[in-house]
């Protein structure tokens, strides 16, 4: 059956006409966990992430057109900026506190509507990168600092922690909270800051402080700092130390290494690299990803937070004790990275190479170049009130204790929980001097924490040493290589 030429534009606009009406008219929606305070990106939900009267909140989604409006409790807002898919607008100053309902009108539809809670104040703190993490959009003032936020109450006292420290908040007008450190704050190039007004915590971001020069200084410990834009090389041995719920435990021994070169400029360290001085906490809240999973190993998360392009050093590296050689490929896609577990391996004469004792060669592929370093079997320690830790209240912070880790180095103590009903991760990294024996994780780093519901929370302690071994590859600017002695503790919070 032929078609004629009319009949062929007859199609083609009847065509035209329905994709026309597809694009202009789209149904809107609100995309899960979708809106948020526009500086934090706390994910707003009746239970947590509140948004305060004035505040400024973001709309994530699809489908907004340019006729757009925004509606809160029933009350119309102001629009600060819209695209097809996110919208920036204003809280009312006069919308109710308590329970409410954020819908988006557009193209005669309207979306399902999103439930939040309003509240008098709920600070969130501007970050550089705009993605409510990492280093604080701020202004020098003095002995202290400025910082931009919005959501600021017009009653209530404003605290600030600086590393844990509480600062001296000395003027908050137009979006800005002036606070002078206070005495004693720690030194580092990722110090934490988190603010209150009321019963709401901010997100947290971080600021530089010096000891009177312009370079900040972390421990050696943890040295990423300086890890953008140069070439650098990560090896690592652990052995994880797992307790469940139930009781039962597992050793899982893993070799893994990352090698690169410099990424484009700007590249940023990514947030598990950004740590807290030894006293202090840092903590983050995402709700963004198609998945929300712990993350499968302390190694994994390291090198999946390093900066930069792949430097493909070699297909496979060697793992080798004595007559014992275990290949360490590849990772998948992923040129210059390494990881392998240790289980069920079989040496070159038989029986299983585990990282229970000894030193041990790690080199190219059988034995061969491009680097040859030796690293020894981690070093065991205990996390003595782990077993009793088993369900946390976020409201009240935890107590962890620990005795025969290494002197001189800083223990890492992270702390996970994902809630799968409501598309939320939650995470906090704390830094402590390892001989101390003991550490108490605030409250504050716990606040939006989502509570556990399938899905448990980990509980890991992690002995870095004073001085980790570099990595004697050429070409490398930055390199650290260790053996850590992981205990993770399944928990769950309430």
């Amino acid at each position: 059956m032929s078609i004629s030429r009319a009949q062929g534009f007859s199609v083609i606009r009847v065509w035209s006409l329905a994709l026309v009406a597809i694009l202009c008219c789209a149904q809107p929606r609100i995309a899960r966990n979708g809106v948020a305070n526009a500086a934090s990106l706390i994910p707003a939900t009746p239970q947590d992430g509140w948004l305060a009267r004035g505040a400024r909140v973001k709309i994530r989604g699809a489908g907004f057109a340019s006729d757009a409006r925004v509606t809160v409790g029933g009350l119309p807002v102001e629009i600060l900026a819209r695209t097809a898919n996110e919208i920036e607008m204003r809280i009312p100053a006069a919308a109710p506190i308590g329970p409410s309902e954020i819908v988006v009108h557009s193209n005669r539809a309207q979306t399902a509507p999103a439930r939040v809670r309003i509240v008098a104040s709920a600070i969130g703190i501007y970050s550089a990168n705009s993605e409510g993490w990492g280093p604080a959009r701020e202004e020098a003032s003095g002995n202290g600092l400025t910082l931009h936020a919005t959501g600021i109450g017009p009653a209530a006292p404003i605290e600030v922690w600086v590393g844990g420290k509480r600062g001296r908040v000395t003027n908050t007008t137009a979006g800005r909270i002036t606070v002078e450190l206070a005495p004693g704050t720690p030194h580092g190039c990722f110090v934490p800051v988190i603010a209150r007004q009321g019963p709401a915590w901010s997100n947290t971001v971080t600021t530089r402080v010096t000891r009177g020069g312009t370079r900040c200084e972390n421990h050696a410990s943890y040295p990423f700092a300086s890890w953008t834009g140069v070439p650098a090389a990560l090896v690592l041995l652990t052995r994880s130390a797992i307790t469940t719920l139930s009781g039962q435990s597992r050793i899982e021994d893993e070799a893994s290494a990352a090698f690169l070169q410099p990424g484009p400029a700007g590249t940023e360290l990514g947030r598990p690299l950004l740590a807290p001085p030894a006293g202090a906490c840092t903590s983050y809240i995402t709700g963004n990803g198609p998945e929300i999973s712990l993350a499968g190993s302390f190694s994994a998360m390291l090198m999946g937070a390093l900066p930069g392009n792949p430097w493909d050093i070699a297909p496979k590296l060697s793992l080798i004790q004595g007559n014992y050689l275990h290949a360490v490929p590849r990772v998948p896609g992923a040129p210059g990275r390494f990881r392998s577990s240790m289980s069920g391996t079989r040496g070159m004469t038989g029986g299983p190479l585990s990282l229970d004792k000894g030193d041990f060669l790690i080199t190219g592929p059988d034995g061969q170049g491009p680097f040859r370093m030796q690293l020894p079997a981690p070093a065991p320690f205990q996390c003595v009130n782990c077993a009793s830790l088993t369900e946390i209240d976020r409201t009240r912070g935890v107590a962890v204790q620990w005795s025969g880790a290494a002197g001189g180095g800083m223990m890492a103590i992270v702390l996970a929980s994902s809630d799968s009903e409501a598309f939320l991760q939650g995470s906090a990294l704390c830094m402590a001097k390892a001989e101390g024996g003991q550490f108490t994780v605030p409250a504050s780093a716990l606040a939006h924490m989502p509570a556990s519901t399938a899905a448990t929370g980990l509980l890991t302690l992690i002995p870095l040493l004073d001085q980790p071994h570099a990595v004697p590859i050429a070409g490398a600017a930055k390199s650290m290589a260790a053996s850590l002695y992981i205990q993770t503790q399944e928990i769950r919070f309430r």
